[in-house]
């Protein structure tokens, strides 16, 4: 990483992705895990809207490879699990992919009167870099904990049933139904109408994502509880289903949408979109502008 950078944007998410890819100047992202967009794909957020038109080549190319891998349907379904290789393959064609450092924490910010000297650590240990601007894209604000706290989240999961057959009486009386996917040979999934805001179709006929609220204080202890609970409970309809996988980070709607921290330092958390389309719109909106004023 150069020690001097026009922009560090925190977080390599969906927004984080989108500002750097509209950038021709020095920057880096630093993300403290090795994930890419995961706010959304790692908290299985299903999210909403995908049916808006994305205004920028590089998200039009990544909603058009999303379809044509099946893991976005025109109902607006989708599987998360198969979309990051595709961001990351973004990325390196685009060349940029070695300006993100993964596993990197963000553990001080100074002001100078020339920008920001930012102290970061990773495996390699303390280093401290300059930078004129910074941009945040993290749910929570990683860059200034704390200040922020989420204003709702949820703990959720992937749920999978091998049996598509369903019975279209039953489903009348009871549930509604997901219809047929693209390419899909067999009905989706039934989901008891009582669930409806709970779980929602994923692109497969086997597929649903489970979203259950929980305190914005919770930690991962009482979510795990709280979806245990659930599970154990759950009605006869959904005896057939399995949990998959669960989450491993919360699906967090953020505070605020977008707050300047200080001149030159800006939260723009990627989780207040609606999706990673508009999420990476909106970064790369916002880094075209970065360029524009430069």
């Amino acid at each position: 990483m150069q020690p001097s950078l026009e922009m560090l944007i925190v977080g390599a998410t969906f927004a984080g992705i989108g500002a750097s890819l509209s950038m021709d100047r020095s920057f880096a992202i630093v993300e403290r895990t090795t994930l890419v967009g995961h706010e959304f794909i790692n908290s299985y957020r299903t999210g909403s809207d995908w049916k808006s038109v994305p205004e920028f080549p590089p998200t039009l190319e990544l909603q058009k490879e999303f379809e044509e891998k099946r893991l976005l349907t025109l109902e607006g379904r989708v599987h998360l699990g198969g979309m990051a290789p595709i961001v990351f393959k973004q990325l390196l064609q685009s060349g940029k992919s070695g300006s993100v450092r993964f596993m990197t924490e963000v553990v001080g910010i100074a002001r100078r009167a020339d920008g920001y000297d930012v102290t970061l650590f990773d495996a390699g240990g303390i280093r401290t870099v300059w930078t004129n601007r910074i941009v945040d894209t993290t749910s929570d604000c990683r860059s200034l904990p704390g200040r922020f706290p989420v204003k709702e989240k949820a703990v959720c999961a992937v749920l999978h049933n091998t049996n598509a057959s369903v019975n279209a009486e039953a489903n009348a009386a009871t549930s509604i139904v997901t219809g047929f996917n693209a390419g899909a040979e067999k009905p989706g999934l039934s989901i008891p109408k009582e669930f409806a805001d709970r779980i929602s179709p994923g692109a497969f006929a086997s597929e649903a994502y489970l979203r259950l609220p929980i305190a914005p204080e919770a930690d991962w202890a009482e979510a795990r509880h709280t979806l245990n609970r659930f599970w154990a409970d759950r009605p006869a309809e959904l005896q057939d289903w399995t949990i998959a996988a669960v989450a491993d980070e919360f699906a967090a709607v953020p505070a605020r949408s977008c707050e300047e921290l200080d001149n030159g330092w800006l939260w723009m958390p990627s989780a207040a979109f609606e999706n990673p389309l508009s999420a990476m719109d909106a970064g790369y909106a916002f880094g075209k502008k970065e360029v524009i004023s430069s």
